[in-house]
């Protein structure tokens, strides 16, 4: 190979660091790379900026500079930037369903070639948000300023304040937590992190809260002992392995819309199917409910007998509800309505029910690990790092010269005392100042 194609080929490859780095490289950081000196390194960035334009630049300390380019700045094909190439790698990451495919090698290809370029820092903050992308539908605009809040406090480690309101709270509550993962469940997407307060991990849903502020100063760190998976897995209501019998349309249907949860499948004569179903991982029983509401008297529960009995008790409920209204529901519900008392609040809130010792030993407490940065030093504007915290609420203490009226106050008792004449109230600067000798023999006259 000959030296200029030596060159050629570092200069491409310089080309390629500076536009896919995020917070750019510096001379010496790229001297160590390509095995070259820092002059050298130099002639090659005036070689590109003849070519490709101006770089970006970022001063840091002692006079370091970091260098980078930005994509829109190449006149050729353009280069993804490092943020574009871990959006494309977030939405790959939804396309293990085409495992298998011709498409799903292409996609496993191309998540392979991103995961070379962007941080591993980066590849785990992606299976944190992961779970966003699963959402039908757009987030309304407060949402969306939620979402970044929530997605840079993950991301850089940062305290989160957020005002939430749950079912059974009557107005938005402020918490301060700690961010872990997003994951999703029931068409809606949660939030699961530890709550300063209590150190529990708890869930918060996105569509509730209503604000979300990024406390920037105060840093958390992930408890080694903590695994967000198998939490979010534990958290989870579990239906297990239940035995369900279909039949009419829905011993067509269940195959082909659930193979995945089918574990074993037991056909009759009559065209009914038995099957045995995978719900570890589903939901909640709600959502299991609904599911079995959804094929009507053409699914029945064949086992557990606790998941029987369960679902006939809701069952019961809903049988005495239509029972009780009658044939004519709007009329039975505007009788009761018109004869029932006028309540004092809209609003009632249900209490929860005191836990039991054995449900309380269960809950595992966390440790709060939390970087106060600005007792640190860091994220100050400039100067030397705060030495000791700062208090508030301390008076501060008098500066600059004594305000005027006091002035005139302390020479007028000066003149009484006739320590001063009358005319050096006036402007005391143009007058000889009295000396100590002076002073005490005026005193013995009088």
């Amino acid at each position: 190979m000959s030296e200029f194609e030596v060159v050629l080929e570092r200069q491409w490859k310089l080309l390629s660091v500076l536009t896919t780095s995020q917070e750019g490289m510096t001379l010496q950081e790229l001297s160590r790379l390509f095995g070259v000196s820092e002059k050298t390194i130099k002639r090659d960035l005036i070689t590109l900026k003849k070519v490709f334009g101006p770089w970006k630049s970022k001063n840091e300390a002692h006079g370091r500079k970091r260098y980078r380019y930005e994509s829109q700045n190449l006149t050729f094909d353009e280069f993804l930037d490092h943020n574009e190439l871990f959006v494309l790698y977030l939405g790959l990451k939804l396309t293990d369903a085409l495992t298998g495919t011709n498409l799903g090698a292409k996609a496993a290809s191309a998540r392979q070639k991103i995961e070379k370029t962007i941080r591993e820092e980066r590849i785990k903050f992606a299976d944190c948000i992961a779970p966003l992308c699963r959402h039908w539908g757009k987030f309304t605009p407060k949402i969306c300023e939620v979402v970044d809040a929530v997605c840079l406090a993950m991301e850089k480690r940062f305290l989160l304040r957020v005002s939430y309101r749950s079912i059974r709270s009557e107005a938005d509550k402020t918490y301060e937590i700690c961010p872990y993962r997003f994951f999703y469940r029931d068409k809606s997407v949660y939030l699961v992190g530890l709550c300063c307060y209590d150190r529990k991990i708890k869930f918060w849903k996105l569509e509730r809260m209503s604000s979300a502020e990024v406390l920037d100063k105060q840093r958390f760190k992930i408890p080694e002992n903590f695994d967000p998976d198998s939490y979010v897995m534990n958290g989870v209501e579990s239906v297990g392995t239940p035995t369900i019998r279909f039949t009419g349309f829905a011993a067509r249907t269940v195959p082909e819309e659930h193979a995945g949860r089918i574990l074993d499948i037991k056909r009759e004569k009559s065209g009914a199917i038995i099957v045995k179903m995978d719900f570890e991982k589903f939901p909640t029983f709600y959502n299991f409910f609904n599911l079995i509401m959804y094929y009507g008297a053409n699914a029945e529960i064949l086992d557990p007998p606790d998941l029987r009995l369960k679902f006939i008790e809701r069952a019961e409920e809903m049988r005495a509800r239509y029972y009780a209204s009658g044939r004519n529901p709007i009329d039975y519900y505007a009788r009761l309505d018109a004869s029932s008392p006028e309540p004092e609040n809209y609003f009632e809130v249900e209490r929860d029910e005191e836990e039991s010792p054995e449900e309380l030993e269960k809950e595992t407490v966390y440790p709060l690990e939390i970087e106060d940065l600005t007792l640190l030093g860091i994220k100050r504007g400039r100067g030397r790092p705060r030495k000791y915290p700062k208090i508030e609420g301390l008076p501060k203490r008098k500066r600059g010269r004594p305000r005027k009226e006091e002035a005139l106050a302390r020479r007028q008792a000066l003149s009484e005392m006739g320590l001063i004449t009358p005319g050096q109230e006036s402007d005391p600067r143009r007058q000889k100042s009295t000396s100590g000798a002076e002073l005490s023999v005026k005193g013995k006259k009088k």
